[in-house]
């Protein structure tokens, strides 16, 4: 029950702090290393399109995720990252000698019918969130069921962390403090 409790508090958090309607002034680096100053449209997380404008008063254009190399705002950070067969453009989380990235899927639930066939219902599916660690320039996915062996293999120079971890300090949703902690770790 507290886990449910703790997913569902943090994706009201990601909900309230990422999904904002509207458009955010950015630079756009394509894959040719083509830079677009354009305002991008705001998202939880960006699907197989990515939605500019060059300005307010300009249409809206798209651009398929394949071919965004990095997204950049005045508050935020976004790279295209390929994890096994798959390509996201995930959001920068923190930054250091291990850079966290995410990337959040809102889940639709499945309609279901009503009490006794009563009308339908759609039940709260919790977001799916995906992180990686990017050192030395190689990213990796940290799996809920892998963060002991991927802490061990990338924070064995901070002893601390790893410790906290084979303890069960760090519950899985605090990535962003034990990538914080590593990173400041000395």
């Amino acid at each position: 029950m507290k886990k449910q409790l703790l997913t569902f508090i943090l994706s009201i958090g990601c909900l309230i702090g990422f999904a904002q309607y509207g458009f955010t002034p950015a630079v756009l680096i394509t894959k040719q290393n083509d830079t677009i100053r354009c305002e991008v449209q705001r998202a939880v997380a960006f699907g197989k399109h990515v939605t500019y404008r060059n300005s307010e008063a300009e249409p809206e254009l798209s651009i398929l995720s394949k071919n965004v190399k990095s997204i950049r705002s005045d508050k935020m950070y976004w790279e295209n990252i390929t994890l096994g067969k798959k390509e996201r453009i995930m959001n920068l989380v923190a930054d250091g000698n291990i850079r966290l990235f995410n990337h959040v899927t809102i889940n639709s639930g499945t309609p279901s019918a009503g009490p006794g066939g009563n009308g339908t219902y759609t039940p709260y599916t919790a977001p799916t969130i995906v992180f990686a660690w990017q050192k030395d320039g190689v990213y990796y996915e940290v799996k809920k069921n892998d963060l002991k062996e991927r802490t061990e293999q990338l924070m064995f120079d901070c002893p601390g962390v790893v410790e906290k971890v084979k303890n069960k300090e760090y519950a899985f949703e605090s990535m962003g403090v034990l990538v914080r902690e590593y990173n400041s770790c000395k």
